[in-house]
């Protein structure tokens, strides 16, 4: 059985047992959103009309399920996941800062919503689960429970905070905006925007806990259309802190992309844009997700050891071992050493697959002595081919050390 075949699996159960488990079930938020769009999901939303433990009881034996602080928790199935959580209610103490969650019911969960295109529920059927998860079409009769500017915002494409203080209290949602603009076509109904724009000028992102930030803009990077969420989230001035790079030309860096893909091959474009947005503050990323730390680090190493004097031999070595979001990195960044830029640039051209062709024992032929001058001429051999592109022959090699071995003579 295939993840799909078991998500459906799971969904139909679930549908046929809310009256055994007096919980009823509803899909709500985004996955509603985008079938009524036409629109595939891969992430569905349950709200619990009921308490969270007694579904988990019920799986627990057959599906890995456990609950968090929020009264949340979830099912992978592939790709494709499905997240629970109970009816809430939430207020936020801090301004951008996570909420305080209590018990709520339907309508005070509905409140709790970002945008009115994600209030719809759908109470859990055959049909909900056909239409949403199968056929992606969803008819608006299906709605059980909405925003009263849910569907007319729907038809028009609108995007509507629920209240006038949405932004400031929680300013991830002005990072949702910019993905819900790209995603679905949407333009800002007029107080929506007035709020969005008076964020971005007080700065309210900055408020922001960073580790909450980098883990939205990390999931966005690898989203289908990274490059103009990105790019949005960019022009309107949503990076955190002042030190992210000032871009003048931003579509000269796509350009770029598709250049060196073509030079060392595919790399993750979203997560080299955003090693470059914080190309001086590397230390941005400390603590994000794994697989971006590890290029940080690689990064960083790199960057200290030549300023301590790391030889272009070692760079190579080093490069040799780097992913190649580390290679599109240097290649691309304008801050910093020039030097790292260009021998990485050179490694890139072909330098990187340079070797030598002679080794000691050719020397010693030549007639120089077994000693250090034996590595220091293989060393400044590869260096100069290198340097200047050239694969030579083993010929060729052995000539360039002839007319240069009264240098190394002891």
């Amino acid at each position: 059985m295939d993840d799909k075949d078991e998500l459906l699996r799971f969904l139909t159960e679930l549908s046929s047992v809310q009256d055994l488990l007096k919980i009823s079930f509803y899909f709500v938020g985004g996955c509603v959103r985008d079938a009524l769009f036409g629109v595939s999901s891969d992430d569905f939303d349950i709200a619990v009309d009921g308490d969270i433990q007694t579904v988990i009881d019920y799986f627990k034996s057959r599906y890995s399920m456990k609950p968090s602080q929020f009264g949340t928790t979830s099912i992978a199935f592939g790709k494709a996941h499905v997240d629970f959580a109970e009816m809430r209610q939430e207020h936020y103490p801090d301004f951008s800062g996570l909420p305080v969650i209590s018990e709520g019911t339907l309508e005070t969960d509905l409140k709790r919503r970002d945008f009115t295109i994600n209030t719809g529920y759908v109470k859990f059927s055959e049909k909900a689960i056909d239409s949403i998860v199968i056929q992606n079409k969803l008819q608006c009769a299906l709605v059980d429970l909405a925003h009263p500017y849910f569907f007319e915002d729907i038809e028009l494409k609108k995007l509507r905070v629920l209240h006038s203080n949405a932004f400031r209290e929680d300013a991830t949602r002005m990072l949702r905006a910019v993905k819900y603009q790209v995603m679905h076509d949407l333009t800002f109904e007029k107080g929506t925007k007035a709020q969005f724009d008076k964020g971005i000028k007080e700065g309210w992102h900055n408020d922001c806990s960073e580790n909450r930030y980098k883990k939205i803009l990390i999931g966005y990077a690898a989203h289908q259309k990274w490059n103009e969420i990105l790019r949005k989230i960019y022009e309107w001035g949503l990076f955190q802190r002042k030190d992210a790079t000032s871009v003048s030309n931003i579509d000269s860096w796509f350009k770029q992309f598709e250049v060196l893909e073509n030079k060392i091959g595919h790399f993750d474009k979203g997560t080299v844009f955003l090693l470059l947005m914080y190309a001086t503050q590397l230390s941005y990323w400390n603590g994000a997700s794994r697989s971006i730390s590890a290029q940080v680090k690689t990064c960083q190493t790199i960057i200290d050891e030549w300023a301590r004097g790391l030889s272009s031999e070692t760079l190579y070595n080093q490069l040799s071992l780097a992913s190649n979001e580390v290679l599109a990195f240097f290649c691309m960044r304008d801050h910093g050493e020039v030097e790292i830029k260009r021998l990485v640039e050179k490694y890139v051209g072909g330098a990187g697959e340079i070797q030598l062709f002679i080794n000691g024992l050719d020397l010693i032929e030549l007639g120089l002595n077994e000693g250090l001058s034996l590595g220091r001429v293989l060393k400044d051999l590869l260096k100069y081919e290198r340097e200047h592109l050239k694969n030579l022959s083993k010929r060729e090699e052995l000539e360039w050390v002839e007319r240069r071995i009264h240098e190394y003579r002891d």
